[in-house]
């Protein structure tokens, strides 16, 4: 097999025989042809690329019912691997968090030796927590600080 370049086509040299699968692209409606003539006059020519636009427009509007009725055909049967891959990532990190809050919460109340479920720590309390270990350490601070009575 030899390639040829100038017929864009294959060339068999020996030991190989040609099966003919050959088709005229405007029976197949193809919008762009691939003969180099055709090819310059609609890169050169505007009044030509003019007729040759409308007439492909023409073709996209008798296609379109059909195209459309394929993409509906197509959407019964999409596969939502995607989404689906993304959904159970999203539910595992989920569950991982979980896990470690009921982890941290388990710790804590084993620590503290209770027996109350614990309810979700909110910004507010996290807030008003700090305040009182910023008041409590202030309250430390001046008694090291004021003499003792006598």
């Amino acid at each position: 097999m030899q390639t040829d370049p100038a017929s864009c086509d294959y060339v068999i040299v020996s030991g190989a025989q040609r099966k003919e699968e050959r088709w005229d692209m405007k029976d197949n409606e193809q919008i762009l042809t691939t003969e180099h003539s055709e090819k310059e006059k609609l890169e050169t020519d505007p009044m030509f690329k003019l007729e040759h636009g409308s007439q492909d427009r023409g073709k996209l509007q008798r296609a379109l019912p059909s195209l459309s009725h394929i993409q509906e055909k197509q959407e019964a049967w999409r596969d939502d691997f995607q989404l689906n891959s993304a959904l159970r990532r999203k539910f595992r990190d989920e569950k991982k968090v979980i896990k470690e809050e009921s982890e941290r919460d388990g710790a804590l109340l084993s620590k503290a030796c209770l027996s109350i479920p614990l309810v979700k720590e909110t910004e507010d309390d996290k807030r008003l927590a700090s305040l009182l270990t910023l008041h409590s350490a202030d309250c430390e601070s001046l008694k090291s600080v004021s003499p003792e009575p006598p």
